[in-house]
């Protein structure tokens, strides 16, 4: 009960925020091409706490203070080439955000299935003593897991155990970022993993397959659960472990936060034997 008690307090430390005189900024991300609304984009101010998510019709509501006027707004979706926009154009004119369309060169990936084996990367438990996750209603928050491979990974399933879940059916993102050699983490997904489950079905481990989407990573990785609907006050906790790590971020374009509770999120992976 003290060690539940203990990771849920330090979560809850990672989130606090200290809001000045809030004005309201609504606007909608929409297609350069085709003009339609582009649903779940990141927007945020990078670095701070202050972010967001679009809709499925693209429209989108932040608060800003007048402190961050001088600020800039980064829009970052699968597929679209960022955006950035000043907070103070962005408030002062009735206009919408414009994205264009990203042009994605595939590799072609090659698997001798004689030449691999499975191997799980990541933290896994079903004890639900220890929990953490996420316990405030803001759109782009991020609960992740660090993981590392020397040889080159094809991802075939991702695990995750969630805990307490108060809503009747949960959507959420999957990201996999990989880290690159500035010791940033690159979202190298070619579309975007949406998932939606229902509360009995969080009740056992959720196994995702993502074979299909031929992932491939190598070095320090890390996989994400984002949160991408507004589904009112609630909680959506994950199994965790104390004495290991995950990694938070409070918004979209925030910075990663490292915390001692690891979150039950976890992959089985192809590597070469």
């Amino acid at each position: 009960m003290k060690a539940a008690l203990l990771a849920t307090l330090i979560w809850l430390t990672c989130f606090l925020q200290v809001h000045g005189q809030n004005a309201a900024l609504k606007s909608r991300v929409v297609d350069a091409k085709g003009g339609h609304g582009i649903a779940y984009v990141n927007i945020g101010i990078p670095g701070k706490n202050t972010g967001t998510v679009s809709d499925e019709q693209g429209h989108f509501a932040l608060s800003v203070t007048d402190n961050m006027l001088d600020d800039t707004l980064l829009f970052s979706c699968i597929g679209y080439e960022p955006m950035r926009v000043p907070v103070r154009t962005l408030r002062e004119l009735a206009m919408p955000v414009v994205m264009q369309p990203k042009a994605v060169n595939l590799k072609p990936i090659k698997v001798e299935a004689s030449k691999l084996k499975e191997k799980y990367f990541g933290i896994y438990t079903e004890s639900a003593v220890v929990q953490a996750g996420f316990n405030q209603n803001i759109l782009g928050k991020e609960c992740g897991v660090l993981m590392s491979t020397k040889q080159t990974a094809l991802l075939d399933q991702v695990q995750i155990n969630f805990g307490k879940c108060t809503y009747d059916s949960v959507f959420f993102r999957l990201n996999v970022y990989q880290e690159t050699d500035s010791g940033k983490f690159e979202n190298i997904l070619r579309e975007p993993l949406l998932y939606s489950y229902s509360q009995v079905e969080l009740e056992e481990t959720l196994a995702i397959d993502v074979r299909a989407y031929n992932i491939e990573v190598k070095g320090n990785f890390m996989i994400s659960v984002e949160y991408m609907r507004d589904l009112g006050p609630g909680t959506l906790y994950f199994k965790s472990k104390l004495n290991k790590s995950s990694y938070i971020r409070a918004t979209s374009q925030a910075e990663w936060v490292k915390t001692p509770v690891g979150i039950s999120i976890g992959v089985f992976a192809l590597v070469g034997k």
